[in-house]
């Protein structure tokens, strides 16, 4: 029974990925009107493209505030998204096609600067007209918008007489609810839109559509048959409005292709830059390792581009010669083996393979292949075979050949597992955690898991664990060392524990104040047990990680065994004496190796890290310092200093005394006393600036009074202030360089962007700059600043300040310091790390706290985790610098490194892994070669 139940599951599984009925979510390929895919109803759209890492995305701005009825102000500007073609004509309904009565789940992306923001739905009937639709509910609504890239997720339902949808998103208020915060100019970014039919839980599959397979068809070309035409429009199974035709074929030496592009509607060259016209993108799979794919691209006028997927590559040798009519073009491409990396190919091998085609006044990508995410997706490429079928076959023959092998292989998969109830499968640090937990990778769990670290590395490793049964089942989890032969009387004994690792598991916390939903982020150790409960079809979270501090070089072999505290589990007498049982139960267990290679990573971070976090306790202590914090806060309310008998203030503060009695070294230690130490000091001395230079002197004196080291502390004396007030922080800077000496005055700089002509007339008096990610690493003049100040002597620091828990944990948490390494910035700064209102954890949702605490102790969230990740990726870079600074593969490596993550493939959440083995590749091929 249970085989035929995973068979369900398997088949199920399969067609999980459903399609996303937004056609160009990601903007990439939008005209700069967003039309067809956007149609506005008020205000200004545009196609929006980010500053550092050309991101491009939609845009709804405000354009006018009107007056209603009865004289109030008003905002009303709105777009929908979804329905190509469909929102071109007036005369019909817009939208894309959907079925009544049906639930639609979306996700997307949202950042601006307009503070409220409606997610709606809207529908037509079939006879409708454009402007003729019905709004419909979300389970989103209303959202208060973030000025850092936010993901939120919701749903719909369809009524029953709807034939097309789209999702709606509004910018909305009336004075007479209260005062505008809005003003013209005011906008909303979106990006990553994905609109997908809600699907059955496939945990939970079992109608009979779902117990029968259909193959799964991979196209392919053989080179003695050669050409083709079956293209379709991507991301659907559209007939594409031109015909594309591809002659293929191979000598000794190189691949060739002969390419015909009919367009009715004009042959249009580039205007800005290659994609800006009609383009054809050839791509092929890595036969070498060396890439995950390799990519060329021409246009109409004899433009190119070729490169590796994940990074352009202009020194790769091929050839294409271009012929263009008004309405056709046509080209030679000579692709060299060589530059395949594909050495001695022989008659029969074959290759991943895809054609695409951009028509760009048809607003039109086309695709051979049948693509499910991107151009990038090499596991959906077709394949290339170089000179005939085997065994005689046709194309259909060959294609539902190997579809059925696939499947063959699925099977066998299957009936590795047939006999579980649960599935185990690793998944990104950076994972979508929203409940329900169902993550596409544990619907294909490996045999092995394979993992690779440095010395001194904490090394994260994140598995979901799927309850297939019917009940909530709580799972015993033991992580050992691999049994050596012969070592273990049974199977079932339990082996020796692996060393240092540490069992965590995710909890759900709200992701709002008011609201119902939420997503996994709590990441408490595992309870005495070492057991977590998983819901019935659904997933948890278990979380590993490994200090390999403890740890030599060398690779660790061990087991993760799970095991099902409430079902079966039952022993049998196997003979004679003692203990001599047979086991029989639903426990089983996944093998993983992890290679620890000879690469020292410093203990100390590569720049420090700033979270704004007061020390806590020891247990916090040690979590903040092993994600590279090195700078605790002071709060400037603990140094309310006394009157002098003889005038000014004696510098005695018993509350912030108690505070520093939590550190081991005052000497050595760092303090950021804040926040905003100015304005903290006109409310404790009722608005009495002239004993500003008073306090300072008072603060000399106790931090001086204290052990600590002037040199040590930075003194925050605002905390982003408006830059209209330039004068008074202009007399207050100046009155604190004169009474604080040797302290590192400090401006932080948010959301009120202070130009760089004020920045420069208050570097005098201030050492170190925390800057607001988003916004001071934008215009040329700022970033020229910071290079100036920097060169001066000045500290530049970058900050971000995520305070809605479903921010982009692969944006704002792991990218946070490869942004400080691509700006070579000082610091990484994170607001915030804990916060100082204990009572509240827990209580409410977190606003920016990346830890969970209570009086004694600390528990680390998934945010923190990703954060952690990207401080040590670093470290890998500062290793190749301490290693071998002068050497030219080193420095060409790290003027691209982070570059690729952070401005080239900035949304690519596999981008930062895929450097850091790069990295690690060459500091042992360096090694090797002293």
């Amino acid at each position: 029974m249970f085989k035929k139940s995973c068979l369900t599951l398997l088949f199920a599984a399969l067609s999980l990925l459903a399609q996303n009925l937004i056609l160009d979510g990601d903007f990439s390929n939008s005209n700069e009107r967003l039309v067809p895919e956007c149609r506005s109803n008020g205000g200004q759209i545009s196609l929006h493209t980010e500053d550092l890492t050309w991101n491009k995305c939609a845009r709804l701005s405000i354009d006018k505030i009107n007056k209603d009825a009865e004289g109030n102000d008003q905002i009303s500007v709105a777009m929908w998204i979804g329905g190509g073609k469909n929102n071109l004509d007036n005369a019909g309904p817009g939208g894309f096609a959907c079925k009544p009565d049906t639930t639609y789940q979306f996700s997307l992306d949202i950042r601006g600067t307009a503070n409220r923001l409606g997610v709606s739905a809207i529908e037509w009937q079939s006879k409708d007209k454009l402007w003729n639709f019905k709004r419909n509910k979300t389970t989103l609504g209303g959202i208060q918008v973030q000025p850092e890239w936010t993901n939120y997720k919701g749903s719909f339902t369809t009524g029953p007489q709807a034939n097309n949808a789209a999702l709606y998103v509004q910018i909305w208020w009336n004075a007479k609810h209260g005062p505008t915060t809005m003003k013209v100019g005011d906008y909303v970014l979106v990006d990553n839109v994905s609109i997908l039919e809600q699907k059955n839980n496939p945990l939970s599959a079992d109608n009979e559509a779902s117990k029968t397979a259909t193959l799964k068809l991979r196209k392919s070309i053989a080179t003695k048959t050669g050409i083709f035409s079956d293209f379709a429009v991507f991301k659907s199974d559209e007939e594409p409005g031109a015909k594309t035709q591809v002659q293929v074929g191979y000598d000794e030496k190189a691949i060739t292709l002969n390419i015909n592009c009919e367009e009715p509607m004009g042959v249009m060259p580039a205007e800005k830059g290659l994609w800006s016209g009609d383009v054809i993108e050839i791509f092929f799979g890595d036969k070498l390792g060396d890439r995950r794919l390799s990519q060329f691209v021409f246009g109409p006028d004899g433009g190119k581009y070729s490169g590796l997927g994940d990074r352009a590559d202009d020194s790769m040798d091929w050839q294409v010669e271009v012929q263009s009519q008004t309405n056709a073009w046509q080209a030679k491409i000579n692709i060299p083996f060589e530059t395949l990396g594909w050495k001695n190919p022989q008659e029969g091998d074959s290759i991943a393979f895809n054609v695409a085609r951009q028509r760009k006044k048809a607003n039109e990508m086309i695709s051979w292949a049948e693509l499910k995410l991107s151009f990038h997706d090499v596991e959906h490429f077709g394949k290339l075979i170089l000179g005939d079928y085997p065994g005689g076959m046709n194309r259909e023959q060959y294609e539902r050949s190997e579809a059925e092998k696939e499947q063959a292989r699925l099977q066998e998969k299957l009936d590795k597992f047939a006999q579980r109830t649960y599935l185990l499968a690793p998944v990104r640090i950076t994972e979508d955690f929203s409940l329900p937990f169902l993550p596409d990778a544990m619907f294909d769990p490996p045999e092995k898991i394979e993992l690779r670290a440095a010395i001194n590395e904490l090394k994260p490793l994140a598995l979901a664990l799927g309850n297939l049964k019917d009940k909530a089942v709580e799972y015993r989890i033991q992580v050992e060392l691999q049994p050596e032969k012969d070592e273990l009387r049974f199977d079932w004994h339990n082996g020796r524990p692996f060393p240092a690792v540490t069992l965590r598991h995710a909890i759900p916390m709200r992701d709002s104040g008011n609201s119902e939903d939420a997503l996994l982020d709590p990441l408490p150790r595992m309870n005495e047990a070492n057991s977590m409960m998983v819901p019935p079809k659904e997933a948890g979270l278990l979380w590993l990680d490994f200090d390999c501090s403890q740890l030599e070089a060398g690779t660790y072999n061990g087991r993760i065994r799970v095991i099902p505290l409430n079902d079966k589990g039952i022993f049998n007498k196997a003979g004679y004496g003692y203990g001599n049982l047979d086991y029989e139960g639903e426990m089983s267990e996944l093998p993983f190796s992890l290679k620890i290679d000879p690469i020292v990573l410093d203990t100390e971070p590569s720049v420090p890290g700033n979270f704004f976090s007061p020390p806590a306790n020891k247990q916090v202590m040690q979590l903040l310092e092993a994600s590279g914090m090195r700078i605790y806060l002071l709060n400037p309310w603990s140094l309310k200093f006394p009157d002098a008998p003889n005038g000014g203030m004696q510098p005695v503060a018993a509350g912030a005394t108690r505070n520093l009695q939590i550190f081991d070294d005052l000497n050595q230690q760092k303090l950021l006393i804040g926040y905003s130490c100015f304005s903290v000091f006109m409310q404790q001395y009722k608005n009495k600036a002239e004993r500003w230079p008073e306090w300072l002197q008072a603060l000399a004196g106790f931090i001086k009074n204290s052990g600590l080291q002037p040199q040590n502390c930075y003194a925050e004396i605002y905390d982003e202030p408006n830059p209209k007030d330039f004068q008074e922080i202009m007399k207050v800077m100046q009155e604190a360089r004169q009474n604080l000496p040797g302290v590192k005055l400090t401006l932080t700089l948010g959301a009120h962007i202070m130009s760089a002509e004020q920045m420069e007339q208050l570097n005098p008096y201030v050492d170190c700059w925390i800057l607001w990610s988003h916004g001071y690493f934008k215009q040329p003049e700022h970033l020229a600043f910071i290079r100036k100040a920097q060169q001066e002597g000045r500290e530049v620091w970058h900050y971000t300040c995520d305070t809605a828990l479903r921010s982009s944990l692969d944006r704002n948490y792991r990218r946070n310091a490869w942004f400080g390494e691509y700006h070579r910035l000082d610091g990484n700064s994170l607001y915030q790390g804990i916060t100082g209102l204990v009572h509240c954890m827990w209580k409410k949702t977190p606003a920016g706290e990346i830890l969970y605490h209570g009086p004694d102790w600390a528990i680390p969230s998934i945010r923190y985790m990703a954060f952690r990740q990207g401080m040590t990726d670093i470290k890998y870079l500062h290793k190749l610098r301490q290693i071998a600074p002068d050497n030219p593969e080193v420095q060409e490596f790290l003027r691209q490194a982070a570059k690729r993550v952070v401005v080239d493939f900035g949304h690519d959440p596999e981008t930062p892994d895929k450097v850091r083995e790069e990295a690690a590749d060459l500091i042992l091929k360096l090694q090797q070669a002293k």
